[in-house]
């Protein structure tokens, strides 16, 4: 009997105990749950916020871009109105000078008799020219390879003098007529030839017989 007060003593002190110390342990849970609930409570108004900052900042790129487009839009207005303008006014410029270029060939016109369009042959040059030498030169001149002018008169005039120096000094002579760039008899000419071979004009002939030379060539040539 005693035993069983003492064991009823004991599971009622052992079920007060328990009954003292559940609700702090229940208690305990509660809070940590209440912690746990605040915390992830915590973490989704966070995320919340995020997405919203995210939003904000995809509406305010959406927006700049949209304004940047409005203003390549109004610059474009823009420039294109300016080419139209100088266009316009580049078309008014040419028409009036197309006007006044018009009007002033058709005061030409009226003002100026018509020309006529007469065909103008390049000039001929002349025999002397095209020698390149005078007039007077291509008429009065001897030709290249023409002799020295002896005598500005027929050609017997030089025949009879050459044979009077063969005569004279029996030596060979030649003669001929001299004549000018257009073939114009100009006169005759006389050359005489020495012991050495070599031929004199009748001009240093005369010159060297009048000094008492040309005797002196012939015995020392």
């Amino acid at each position: 009997m005693r035993k069983r007060i003492i064991i009823s003593v004991i599971l009622s002190t052992i079920a007060l105990t328990i009954s003292a110390i559940s609700p702090t342990d229940s208690f305990k849970n509660s809070n940590d749950e209440l912690k746990d609930n605040n915390s992830k409570k915590k973490v989704v108004i966070k995320n919340i916020d995020e997405d919203e900052n995210k939003k904000e900042e995809t509406i305010k790129e959406d927006n700049e871009e949209q304004d940047l487009k409005e203003e390549s839009k109004t610059e474009s207005t823009s420039d294109t109105k300016k080419e139209k303008t100088s266009s316009n006014q580049q078309t008014k410029v040419a028409s009036n000078n197309t006007t006044t270029s018009t009007t002033t060939s058709s005061n030409s016109n009226s003002s100026t008799p018509p020309k006529n369009n007469t065909y103008v042959a390049p000039r001929t040059l002349t025999e002397w020219e095209k020698l390149g030498i005078s007039e007077y030169e291509y008429y009065h001149s001897p030709a290249p390879n023409e002799g020295e002018i002896a005598f500005y008169s027929s050609e017997s005039v030089c025949a009879n003098e050459a044979n009077s120096i063969v005569t004279k000094y029996k030596v060979v002579t030649n003669y001929g007529d001299v004549k000018s760039y257009s073939e114009n008899y100009l006169g005759c000419w006389i050359v005489v030839k020495l012991p050495n071979g070599s031929w004199m004009f009748y001009k240093e002939f005369k010159n060297r017989e009048a000094n008492g030379e040309f005797n002196y060539l012939l015995r020392n040539t």
